[in-house]
């Protein structure tokens, strides 16, 4: 069975099948490919002019990369340039496959565009429509756009593509976002209390007892703690499922190369000052952090390298009229209510849209009506990059931040780029933060590429009325991490197969442990051929689709895919009733 899902694969995967082996059968030299457990940092620059034009032909000697102000040696270096994508044939329908190719068609630079009505007011919502149909109208054979909404749940209305007819059609299935929970979650509805507060002011007219002002002022006090409370309970709401949507993005982008951009069109970014504070100090236990959602979402996105792009989904903001909130406002947010002629309530976004941008590379846009031309810029800006990695030296790996500098030796140039990373240790196998990640990926809508893999579908014979499918794997070995074990190698995946239903139900689980020791022969073999075993699965009643998530222990990343079952089992086989 392993050699047959191998020719199976070769087909249409040549270069993933067997690495090192050629399409004739011949096997030259493998390749040096092992992935040891390491810390490599990956930094994205971008490169221009003093007209804002990309600078093409610089070379490693140009650039000079720091580490909290210590010089690093540069390990590798990557010219990336925006080209049309690749035609990729088609596979055979009985094999799935979450190659990170497949999903961005082979081109180096892809982008997200996630139009968020979860954190975005209604009023605002039909103009960031209208935005962005513009801008997919206008779309470009180069582009790659994959187009994704959030509101309880992140759904994913076309993965990426050129063809802009298609993304129009995908986003005008769309209707928009019309729920309470922005208003829910501010903490100034005291103002305009929810309509509970008006049996509370009956009850104090009810009774002459309740006329005194300390009574009267107790009951008012106990009013805004009820409505704050009210407001926090939404905010984590809003917190809780922007983080399930930041971290599905960030699988789902882990192993696609190239640059990673992704245009966040928001009114509100609720979870960005936590995230701040979780990387700069490592600590998500003091303020207003949300803990242990930022610190997985921080996880997430730290060794991604996704470039953030936030879009203020308000538009232009220009009327001084509005009252100014009391408390005094940062230095930073004061010098753009100065320059923008803002109230403070209205710029209080743009510092942590300014920061998020710098830690990740991306850039900020806020106060203005031009939204289409805001993710042309984003997509402007990844014609030419450079990717430089570096190992860094003497890092202790204890979450706290480290700052990055890039400088390149020559004049007038203008540099874009992540400006740090949180030094997050490897979690150990099985941490909870690791199993939550994983549960998250068994329901996620989008397909994890942190480990690339295929799968081929066997249905089997059975006398009994049961469905019954053999599913043979094969997992690229450059994602699988191995680890030193005497004169061997080890290394150890887990697999999980969850079973739905029509209504998207879990119907069943089953989760396995695959552990291994490689010889040098057998190390040999798994280089050129991959990581390859079967699985056999006894389909429950009324499930339509298998969900198969792969993850590499000892770095939890992640890979998955989806099997719809009525392409790979027979007709004579149905579901019991």
């Amino acid at each position: 069975m392993q050699k047959a899902i191998c020719l199976a694969l070769l087909v249409v995967l040549p270069t993933f099948c067997a690495p090192g082996q050629s399409e004739a059968g011949q096997s030259p030299k493998a390749p040096d490919i092992l992935h040891v457990t390491t810390h490599m940092v990956q930094v994205n620059v971008i490169v221009k002019d003093d007209h804002g034009h990309p600078v093409p032909g610089l070379s490693q000697s140009d650039f000079t990369i720091f580490d909290d102000g210590k010089p690093q040696e540069i390990s590798s270096f990557a010219v990336e340039q925006t080209r049309p994508p690749v035609s990729i044939p088609p596979v055979p329908p009985d094999i799935f496959t979450n190659i990170p190719d497949r999903q961005s068609g082979g081109s180096p630079a892809v982008t997200v565009i996630l139009f968020d009505g979860l954190n975005t007011r209604w009023e605002d919502q039909a103009r960031v429509r209208v935005q962005i149909l513009k801008f997919l109208k206008q779309l470009q054979p180069a582009d790659r756009v994959g187009l994704y909404t959030l509101d309880t749940r992140l759904v994913m209305l076309h993965d990426f593509t050129s063809d802009s007819e298609s993304l129009v059609k995908a986003l005008n299935s769309y209707s928009g976002r019309s729920g309470n929970e922005v208003k829910d979650s501010e903490a100034d509805n005291a103002e305009n209390p929810p309509q509970w507060v008006d049996s509370v002011q009956d009850l104090q007219g009810m009774s002459g007892a309740l006329s005194s002002a300390a009574v009267s002022n107790g009951i008012a006090q106990w009013l805004a703690n009820a409505v704050a409370a009210e407001a926090n309970y939404y905010m984590n709401q809003r917190v809780a499922m922007t983080v399930n949507a930041l971290v599905a993005i960030a699988d789902h982008l882990q192993g696609v190369p190239g640059r990673k951009n992704l245009v966040w069109v928001s009114s509100g970014f609720p979870l960005l000052e936590g995230m701040d504070q979780f990387e700069q100090t490592g600590d998500f236990s003091r303020g207003n952090t949300y803990g242990e959602e930022i610190k997985r979402a921080a996880e997430a996105l730290n060794d991604v390298n996704l470039a953030i792009y936030p879009v203020d989904a308000r538009g232009l903001m220009v009327d001084p009229s509005f009252e100014v909130n009391s408390r005094p406002p940062s230095m930073a947010a004061y010098r753009r209510m100065q320059r923008l002629k803002l109230p403070q309530h209205l710029a209080d976004n743009f510092p942590t849209m300014d920061e998020i941008a710098k830690r990740t590379g991306g850039r900020a846009f806020y106060n203005t009506n031009d939204i289409q031309g805001a993710i042309r810029q984003v997509i402007d800006d990844s014609q030419l990059t450079y990717l430089l990695s570096y190992y860094p030296t003497n890092t202790v790996w204890n979450g706290q931040f480290h700052k990055i500098k890039v400088k390149v030796d020559r004049p007038g140039l203008h540099l874009q780029y992540r400006d740090g990373y949180a030094a997050v240790a490897e979690p150990p196998a099985a941490s909870p933060s690791g199993e939550k990640r994983l549960e998250s990926a068994v329901f996620s809508p989008l397909d994890a590429t942190g480990v690339a893999f295929a799968v081929k579908t066997v249905p089997e014979k059975s006398a009994s009325s049961s469905r019954q499918l053999t599913v043979q794997y094969w997992i690229n070995p450059r994602d699988v991490t191995l680890v030193p074990n005497g004169n061997k190698w080890a290394g150890r995946v887990t697999v999980v197969l969850e079973e739905f239903g029509p209504r998207g139900e879990a119907l069943k689980g089953l989760s396995r442990n695959f552990d291994f020791d490689l010889d040098p022969a057998r190390e040999k073999q798994f280089l050129e051929a991959g990581l390859r075993f079967t699985q056999m699965l006894e389909v429950a009643p009324g499930a339509e689709r298998v969900r198969v998530v792969v993850r590499d222990d000892p770095t939890e990343n992640l890979g998955s895919v989806n099997i719809p079952l009525d392409r790979v089992l027979p007709q004579s086989q149905p579901a019991r009733k």
